[in-house]
């Protein structure tokens, strides 16, 4: 089974608003209502790259953000 993780424990860790996750998302297809949506691996996967783009966080960053809300799902 693939992880799954709400929304708004991966907007707390980026520190970037549902809405404005939410709306990007939305640019992608990907249609969540709200903080309490739960997301499975490959939509934490385009987050996660979504956020790369928009603020030039290194690879190695991203990787360790990635990594902590992946274990977090697994909890």
């Amino acid at each position: 089974m693939a992880d799954k993780i709400k929304l708004g424990e991966i907007s707390k860790n980026l520190k970037i608003t549902n809405k404005d996750i939410i709306a990007k998302l939305a640019e992608f297809g990907v249609e969540l209502k709200s903080s309490a949506s739960v997301v499975d691996e490959e939509t934490i996967g385009l987050i996660f790259d979504i956020y790369t783009e928009m603020n030039q966080v290194s690879e190695e960053e991203i990787r360790e953000m990635r990594e902590a809300a992946l274990k977090k799902a697994r909890e």
